[in-house]
């Protein structure tokens, strides 16, 4: 939510989204922008029960989801960040960022051929999601899909490179703007 990103950049942030539940103890977007300012300090123990409960509250807020799979990836806790992602996916299956966290998930699992299937499926709701053919390329490795690997990782490689182009030209043009 547009406000949850302006008050997950203020440092003190944490304290305005436990104000916010003081006031109103079901407001999502507070357990979102708390598991927000959790993740960022790396501290996911705190994040996955405040993504949980912003889930519960308003479960078509994807932003939670992408978050806790993540917090529960980095927790080694891949068959439940598999089980979120399904959800997330079931509630999103237009979100190629649904497919590529079960795919991530499953691929954490040693379920390289879901892997596959699931990063496929992100590539083809979006041919320019860099990090999907990323995973493409290392589950190809793992499956022994040599050729195909290295033809995801050539992709990958070149969006990376837009990417990257692209952060440059916003950059500068953010400085053109500021001077």
């Amino acid at each position: 939510t547009p406000m949850a990103d302006v008050a997950n950049s203020d440092p003190d942030a944490a304290d305005v989204w436990r104000k916010a539940l003081q006031v109103n103890a079901r407001f999502s977007p507070a357990y979102l922008g708390l598991g927000t300012v959790a993740t960022k300090k790396g501290d996911y123990q705190e994040a996955v029960p405040l993504l949980r409960e912003a889930i519960e509250l308003d479960p078509a807020v994807e932003q939670a989801y992408r978050l806790l799979v993540d917090a529960l990836l980095h927790q080694d806790q891949a068959e439940e960040a598999l089980t979120v992602a399904r959800q997330y996916t079931s509630r999103f299956p237009r979100s190629a960022d649904s497919h590529y966290r079960v795919g991530r998930a499953s691929s954490e699992l040693g379920q390289y051929k879901e892997a596959k299937q699931s990063g496929e499926e992100a590539v083809r709701l979006d041919p320019n999601f860099t990090q999907a053919y990323f995973l493409l390329a290392a589950v190809c490795v793992r499956l022994g899909e040599s050729d195909l690997a290295r033809v995801h990782r050539e992709k990958f490689a070149q969006l990376k490179e837009q990417d990257a182009e692209a952060d440059r030209k916003q950059k500068k043009a953010y400085q053109d703007l500021s001077t």
